[in-house]
């Protein structure tokens, strides 16, 4: 967000954001996609997808890498994502937008930062995780449950 300009016609600022694609988002658009392979159908984030109001704002992002699409109807998959799921092609880490248009890599705004944008593929991403249940805890532990006759 180091990048600013001042609009000529208005004198309103500028400004340039960074967008890093991480895990979470990946995990979330894997709900999508979920939902897309099981109705074939546009899904509405609100309706159709269990997202609180933090993911719901992140999940605006993924236009920006183009592993969604947006229309009047909702939100898909895009064929991209779907490479990049299945035939592990790479996607860029970082995409930089200014007034909602992703600025292109030899812009003056990315001379402000140190680091390039790098490609990742889905694996490593690391992004299919899961959580032990409490019985799984308590079993590494030792602990055994405690029953009517002990």
């Amino acid at each position: 967000m180091k990048y600013q300009k001042v609009c000529e016609c208005c004198w309103e600022k500028v400004v340039w954001y960074t967008h890093k694609l991480n895990k979470w988002l990946i995990s979330w658009l894997d709900q999508l996609v979920r939902f897309y392979k099981k109705n074939h159908t546009w899904a509405n984030l609100q309706r159709d997808l269990d997202l609180s109001i933090n993911i719901y704002n992140n999940f605006q992002k993924l236009q920006y890498f183009t592993l969604i699409k947006k229309d009047k109807w909702g939100r898909i998959p895009t064929d991209f994502w779907i490479r990049f799921i299945e035939w592990s092609i790479p996607c860029y880490t970082t995409v930089a937008t200014l007034w909602k248009n992703i600025i292109r890599f030899d812009h003056p705004a990315r001379q402000t930062v140190k680091e390039l944008p790098t490609k990742k593929f889905i694996r490593e991403f690391d992004w299919q995780y899961s959580y032990k249940k409490r019985e799984e805890y308590q079993l590494e532990r030792g602990f055994r449950t405690p029953t009517l006759f002990w």
